[in-house]
């Protein structure tokens, strides 16, 4: 959880560097060449702003699927038995086995 939260504070951190970067960009005279390339992201940040649940759903969907994809790639590829014995506690002394995926 904490670490969730850390994320998202630098993630906030990153966004307004950002912003005051791309704000800085616009107001310097002869920095026209560049507005072809900042002024798709001022709006994206401008809409990102606008529509914070969205933007908020939208990248909670991105974490959750990467996190199954992920998984998802690890539990089609097999379980050795070197993992079921590295993730037993410590103190644990059992045989190592085979899991099954269904």
């Amino acid at each position: 959880m904490i670490l969730a939260v850390l994320g998202f504070v630098v993630l906030l951190a990153a966004l307004a560097l950002l912003v005051a970067v791309l704000a800085l960009v616009r107001s310097l005279p002869g920095m026209g060449f560049l507005n072809p390339l900042v002024e798709p992201v001022w709006d994206g940040l401008a809409d990102m702003w606008a529509y914070k649940t969205r933007t908020v759903l939208q990248t909670l969907g991105v974490m959750l699927g990467s996190a199954s994809a992920s998984f998802s790639i690890v539990a089609y590829s097999g379980v050795t038995p070197h993992t079921v014995v590295s993730s037993c506690p410590s103190g644990v002394t059992s045989s190592p086995r085979k899991l099954r995926l269904a």
